[in-house]
Order: C-alpha cells, then sequence, then structure tokens
C-alpha cells in the first residue's frame, strides 16, 4: 500500500539494535517488526522506482511537515501547529 500511494516514503532511521536493549520495550519492538517493514518496503519501492529516506529521528515529533517547530512534551500524543493549522493525533496503527 505505501509504495502503491506514495513516491517517496521516509522512515526514521531508528537504531533498532540499541532499543531492544531495553527490557521493558523489547518485545513490543520486535513484535513490531520495524526492521522487517523498512527492508521490505525499500525493496518494493526500489522494484516499482520510488524512493525511501531514512532520516534522522532527532526532533521530527517536534517539526511540522510544514517545517516550523512544534515543541511539545512527551506525553502531548496531538500535533498543532500554529503556522500552518495542521491538527494531527497520534497514528495508532497502519491499516493496510
Amino acid at each position: 500500500m505505501l509504495v502503491d500511494n506514495y513516491d517517496l516514503i521516509k522512515f526514521e532511521d531508528l537504531q533498532i539494535k540499541n532499543m531492544v536493549q531495553n527490557h521493558h520495550l523489547a518485545k513490543s519492538i520486535s513484535d513490531a517488526g520495524w526492521y522487517q517493514l523498512m527492508n521490505l518496503t525499500e525493496y518494493k519501492a526500489a522494484y516499482a522506482g520510488k524512493f525511501v529516506e531514512f532520516v534522522n529521528p532527532a526532533g521530527t515529533s517536534q517539526t511540522c511537515i510544514c517545517g516550523f517547530s512544534v515543541p511539545k512534551k512527551l506525553s502531548e500524543r496531538i500535533h498543532r501547529c500554529p503556522n500552518c493549522g495542521l491538527v494531527m493525533e497520534e497514528i495508532k496503527y497502519l491499516q493496510m
């Protein structure tokens, strides 16, 4: 679905191997299959002539798609940009 609908797909370049060392999160992170999702998406995109980019995750939740900085506390789950008016709730899961 991602490759069919988007020409450019961006993932945060997360250090998953380091993240699973946290014993409280390891099972959830492993179960989520993030690494597999990124690798398969990159493969399918290349085959379809589309692009996948891996971006530095530093501050990605603090920057709106318009480029405006929107600082939030970790507990805040709704993005509200005063610059462009974009409001987005936390994405719980991706329906495919």
